[in-house]
């Protein structure tokens, strides 16, 4: 497997194809829309979840077979069939076209993988095993999600908060003083659930730092 380059897509108003009407391609297109893309769905059938997006966000249905030319205009696809032949054909088509695409079943005929994800509010973390453990990456999902995640969500939304109340006072913090002020004592205030608290704390912590009022 090659090395993979980390990124975050901006896709919002772009439009993206997915080829498959199953359930994997319903998680597909679920993702895109929470990413504010605009979804074309290609196959033949379509499972409930799939006709269930169909009210949701920007996404238009075909049940009909892929064609090479519903890659015109498509900024990445995915090939999400039960069909290696139909999702070789995707994945060859859209190289040509110079197309980001993802081969759901076997990765190494795209040029992009999906990794797993995480998401708590505002708060993102990818985690990628490069193709070679997709059940690996999942277990440290599931076991990040049970662990930091929750508070980390909740530190986001206040150092958000802070941060932009110290911006709005003309005040910038260098990035080294808010990684030593988020020390242990914050997120034991975050775990209790006392917000305001750990935003007072988040304040005093800066202010032995950079000397913030």
């Amino acid at each position: 497997m090659p090395d993979y380059y980390p990124v975050f897509l901006n896709l919002k108003g772009r439009t993206c194809l997915v080829v498959g009407g199953g359930e994997v391609a319903a998680r597909k297109v679920s993702l895109l829309v929470e990413s504010g893309a605009r979804v074309k769905v290609v196959s033949p059938r379509f499972s409930n979840s799939i006709k269930s997006l169909g009210g949701q966000g920007d996404i238009e249905i075909e049940k009909r077979p892929f064609e090479t030319g519903d890659l015109d205009g498509i900024f990445l696809a995915i090939a999400a069939t039960s069909d290696k032949r139909i999702n070789h054909q995707v994945a060859v088509e859209s190289e040509r076209r110079n197309i980001l695409v993802n081969v759901v079943d076997t990765p190494s005929e795209g040029n992009f993988i999906v990794p797993s994800l995480i998401r708590q509010g505002e708060l993102t973390i990818a985690i990628s095993t490069g193709g070679k453990s997709p059940a690996l990456a999942r277990k440290m999902r599931q076991d990040i999600e049970k662990s930091f995640a929750p508070r980390y969500a909740i530190l986001l939304d206040i150092a958000s908060q802070v941060r932009r109340d110290l911006l709005s006072k003309g005040k910038h913090i260098a990035g080294e003083a808010w990684q030593a002020s988020m020390d242990s004592e914050l997120l034991e205030l975050v775990d209790r659930g006392e917000t305001e608290a750990a935003r007072e704390r988040l304040l005093t912590n800066l202010e032995k730092w950079t000397g913030v009022e």
